[in-house]
């Protein structure tokens, strides 16, 4: 149970407005976790915003920005996250054996390309606040300076989430 009540959507013409752009921009569905953040419909609609930049207008392809979305729910043992991106990383084309693999501390040998295993080993640095110049070396075999970026700001983001979801106790959606 959340630890403090969703807002109510009917009242205040604010949260109403941003429930409505939410809605829009997540094809008719309103996850739990931006019903928390209705509580303050300004950070919700910002919320929405970057995550929706990272999510459909970044550079990092669907595969790579799954796998690590997954790695940071993963690690941070976000069960909301993992439940709404799961499907998504199976999608595009991450195995079940690589999903299950993002769980452990380090992935193993054989189960993701060099490229994959650098950019979780990358991830996990931002997660520990940790990140080396060897981190970095390693990731920039692969991605360019606006895409290391993006890379950084994704794990944030996600991590930024995780830390929300739990702080809030928000509960995955049921599903009808």
């Amino acid at each position: 149970m959340a630890r403090i009540q969703y807002p109510d959507l009917g009242g205040d013409p604010e949260i109403r407005a941003a429930a409505e752009a939410v809605d829009k921009a997540r094809d008719g569905a309103l996850p739990n976790l931006y019903r928390m953040l209705l509580h303050e419909p300004s950070l919700a609609t910002t919320w929405l915003r970057l995550g929706s930049w990272l999510r459909y207008r970044g550079r990092l392809d669907d595969r790579t920005r799954e796998l690590i979305i997954c790695r940071v729910g993963a690690r941070t043992r976000s069960a909301y996250e993992l439940h709404h991106h799961s499907p998504l990383v199976l999608a595009a084309g991450v195995s079940q054996a690589q999903l299950d693999a993002l769980d452990h501390p380090e992935p193993p040998r054989g189960l993701f390309t060099d490229r994959e295993r650098d950019l979780i080993h990358y991830a996990d640095a931002v997660l520990a606040a940790a990140v080396t110049d060897r981190h970095t070396t390693a990731v920039r075999r692969w991605l360019a300076d606006a895409e290391l970026v993006e890379l950084t700001g994704l794990v944030a983001y996600y991590l930024a989430v995780s830390r929300f979801l739990a702080a809030m106790a928000v509960e995955v959606e049921a599903v009808h």
